[in-house]
């Protein structure tokens, strides 16, 4: 399996790490603190009092030292030599330590090594300042963030404030323009920004603003072009629909905003799938289960041609909220049919919990609700065949905003989540009804 990295470059304060960990949590991948692996070693030479600084010293104590990082959850822990290091690292007499030895080959030798064999375990996102240029020259997408001296400095005052380390305005200047004076001028790996980086300069930006911009430009990054197999039988499905059922949409912009996303509708009928396919485009990617796509032998042929995401209700995939996650941040619209079952009289059923929980463990921000109406008269579960020249209309809603979910085993807020998503698409029914019906 091919993995991906995604490389953030800057100065100290630019916004780096928490921007990192942001968009960690947006894509459902690990987060990577190349700062951490310098700061590991410079606390483990401060609680052992080792004050020495010279290349020799170095090479020697690296030559044995094993590196280990172990993550619980989204929060990342560092080992060296089996030490817990990892309620040091903030520390600004570990940080100017670690710029120190940052300088020498046989330190940066040994943690790019280490980072490099981390990567292949999966997909990152890591901050430093020479991972685009050095480290990860190949990476996915790389970015390089700045701020002005002036912002820095009041970031990094107020998040040492934050931890309770008493600081001022003056000496975090002061800090921050040594420390730059330590990353630009070292003589080996200085901090650069990469030809080929994508350049954001983060002063006059709140945190989710830059976040956002950077997830924009991660999706365009890993849009997949579709084969030329499912631009046909995309393009073929829509002129199906307008001539066949006078397919009408309502909202269609508000499907084109949704460059990757979350997306679901009410299913009765088998065309529910190729209908929304016409719609949303060939890099749809259906939930789907996996009993029903084994049982049905059309289906499973017509299949064979789109991605799908299989649920098996019994043995749910241990990477399922990984794959949807990976799915709508490189772009894809990723569907779901939340009542788990074709209706038998047209009407919306009782949501099942996925919808929420996919929202809820991928950190989904924003969900695009569709009403698809008509479809059951043009192919109702009793029919084997479809009855052509019914007119089916869609609605396609504004997306909803969620907010305020948290992740957790607490069933309340899910129910009352999924009781909020299903108020939308019934809104959107009784809509159709009046108007279209």
């Amino acid at each position: 399996m091919t993995h991906f990295i995604i490389t953030i470059d800057g100065p100290s304060a630019s916004g780096k790490s928490t921007l990192a960990k942001k968009i960690a949590q947006r894509l459902g991948i690990n987060y990577l603190d190349s700062g951490a692996f310098y700061r590991s070693i410079a606390a483990f030479l401060i609680l052992n009092e080792d004050s020495a600084e010279d290349e020799g010293f170095l090479l020697g104590f690296l030559q044995n030292a094993t590196l280990k990082l172990e993550y619980e959850g989204s929060f990342a822990r560092y080992f060296l030599n089996g030490v817990d290091l990892s309620p040091y690292l903030r520390n600004e007499q570990v940080a100017m330590k670690a710029s120190r030895i940052a300088k020498f080959g046989v330190v940066r030798k040994f943690v790019n090594q280490n980072l490099q064999a981390i990567c292949k375990k999966g997909d990152f996102i890591a901050d430093g300042r020479d991972l685009g240029s050095k480290v990860f020259p190949k990476a996915d997408v790389k970015f390089f963030l700045t701020a002005s001296i002036e912002s820095r400095a009041k970031r990094r005052e107020l998040e040492q404030k934050t931890m309770g380390t008493e600081t001022s305005f003056e000496k975090v200047l002061e800090q921050l323009l040594q420390r730059d004076e330590q990353d630009s001028k070292r003589k080996i790996d200085p901090l650069v920004k990469p030809a080929d980086a994508i350049f954001i300069d983060t002063t006059s930006f709140t945190t989710d603003e830059v976040c956002e911009q950077m997830l924009v430009n991660i999706k365009k990054k890993f849009v997949v072009r579709p084969s030329w197999y499912r631009v046909l039988i995309g393009s073929f499905l829509k002129k199906f629909f307008k001539i066949f059922f006078r397919l009408q949409v309502f909202g269609e912009g508000n499907a084109e905003k949704v460059l990757g996303g979350l997306v679901y509708a009410n299913h009765t009928s088998y065309l529910d799938a190729p209908l929304l396919l016409s719609i949303l485009g060939p890099n749809t990617v259906f939930v789907a289960s996996k009993r029903v796509i084994e049982k049905n032998i059309f289906i499973r042929c017509v299949t064979r041609f789109f991605p799908l995401i299989l649920v098996d209700e019994k043995n749910m995939p241990r990477d399922f909220f990984r794959i949807c996650n990976k799915e709508i941040h490189k772009g894809s619209p990723v569907v779901i049919f939340p009542e788990g079952m074709r209706s038998i009289t047209g009407e919306i059923l009782s949501f099942k919990e996925g919808l929420a929980s996919i929202i809820i463990h991928c950190k989904i921000t924003e969900v695009l609700p569709i009403y698809l109406g008509g479809v059951y008269k043009a192919w109702p579960k009793e029919r084997l065949f479809p009855v052509l020249w019914k007119k089916i209309t869609v609605l396609i809603s504004k997306p909803l905003c969620i907010t305020g979910h948290k992740e957790g085993g607490a069933k309340e807020p899910r129910n009352a989540l999924t009781e909020h998503l299903k108020k939308r698409l019934v809104d959107l029914e009784k809509q159709y009804k009046d108007k279209y019906e």
